[in-house]
C-alpha cells in the first residue's frame, strides 16, 4: 500500500517557526517496490521518509557531466572542501526513445558507473611504507651476501623460508577503491563524510550521469 506522499511531507514539515528561519530543511520521500517471482505474489513496498536540518544556506550545486573508463576526482563545485549533507548521482543512460537493437541494449546496459574511495593525502603515508619497506630489502639483500649456504650451519635468519625479513605491510593500491555501482536510469544516495575522497568512472566506456550535491 502506497502511503499519501503530501501528507508524509506534510508531517515531516511540522518544524517549529523560529527553528525554520535559521535552518533549511531537506526532506526525502521514496518507495522501494519489490515483486517476488517465486512464488508468484504482489509487490512488497518498503517506505521511506525523513528530514534533515542543515547548518547552513548554502546554495545547491547541480552539474550535468560525462565520466569515461578512467577514475577521475568529484567535481564539487562551490561545496568542495566544505561539509556535504547529501550526495545525488543519477546515470542519465539507458533512456531509450525506441526500442533498441539488442547489441545496442548490451552495449548501453553496460554503461555503470563505479563510484571509488581514494585519498590525495594518503600518498605520503604510502610513501613511508615504500622506505620501510626498501630498508627491508636492504637488510633481506645483505644476510644474502653473508650466509654461504641456505643449508649450512651459518645460514642467517633472512636467509631461510620464514619470511623473517619479508615486509609486514601491506601497501594500498594506487588507485579508488571501488565502493558501488549506478547502473543505466538507476541514481545513488548518500551522505558522504568525505565528499572530496570519491572518485567516478564508468565500466563499458562513456556516461552521462547528474550530480546534485546538497550543503551540510
Amino acid at each position: 500500500m502506497v502511503a499519501d506522499e503530501s501528507q508524509t511531507v506534510a508531517q515531516l514539515s511540522e518544524v517549529p517557526d523560529a527553528e525554520r528561519e535559521q535552518a533549511s530543511l531537506l526532506t526525502v520521500v521514496e518507495t522501494i517496490y519489490y515483486q517476488p517471482c517465486q512464488p508468484p505474489g504482489d509487490p512488497v513496498a518498503f517506505e521511506l521518509a525523513w528530514t534533515r536540518q542543515l547548518a547552513t544556506g548554502e546554495q545547491v550545486y547541480r552539474r550535468q557531466a560525462v565520466v569515461g573508463p578512467e577514475w577521475q576526482p568529484l567535481d564539487c563545485g562551490w561545496l568542495a572542501g566544505k561539509p556535504v549533507s547529501l550526495l545525488l548521482l543519477q546515470n542519465e543512460e539507458g533512456h531509450y526513445p525506441v526500442n533498441p537493437h539488442p547489441e545496442e541494449r548490451a552495449r548501453v546496459e553496460g554503461l555503470v558507473i563505479e563510484i571509488g574511495w581514494w585519498d590525495e593525502s594518503l600518498r605520503h603515508s604510502f610513501q613511508d611504507r615504500e622506505e620501510i619497506e626498501k630498508q627491508e630489502r636492504s637488510k633481506r639483500d645483505m644476510w644474502s651476501m653473508l650466509a654461504p649456504s641456505r643449508t649450512g650451519p651459518s645460514s642467517s635468519p633472512a636467509d631461510t623460508d620464514d619470511g623473517y625479513f619479508e615486509s609486514s605491510i601491506s601497501t594500498p593500491p594506487r588507485e579508488p577503491h571501488p565502493l558501488w555501482f549506478v547502473p543505466p536510469r538507476e541514481s545513488f544516495r548518500g551522505s558522504p563524510a568525505r565528499v572530496s575522497s570519491l572518485w567516478l568512472r564508468c565500466l563499458g566506456g562513456s556516461a552521462r550521469y547528474v550530480l546534485t550535491l546538497f550543503p551540510g
